[in-house]
């Protein structure tokens, strides 16, 4: 929730989740896989928000992975 509403836009900013999978295949290795998307609340309503773009934003989301090798 946010204090301030812009103009033709409320301030419900949306909802979020997060996802983390980790496999540590050997000591100081860990291969991971995230996950994110969120769902835009009544905020992003205002042309204010999403500047030139062709409208809202639809509901965005990312994929990706790491590897984490601590090597000495």
């Amino acid at each position: 929730m946010c204090r301030f509403a812009p103009s033709q836009g409320g301030n419900i900013t949306g909802a979020e989740a997060n996802l983390n999978l980790c496999y540590t295949p050997s000591v100081f290795m860990d291969l991971e896989l995230h996950a994110a998307y969120m769902k835009p609340g009544d905020f992003f309503d205002s042309p204010e928000m999403y500047g030139s773009a062709n409208g809202r934003p639809q509901n965005p989301w990312t994929v990706f992975a790491t590897l984490k090798w601590i090597m000495f």
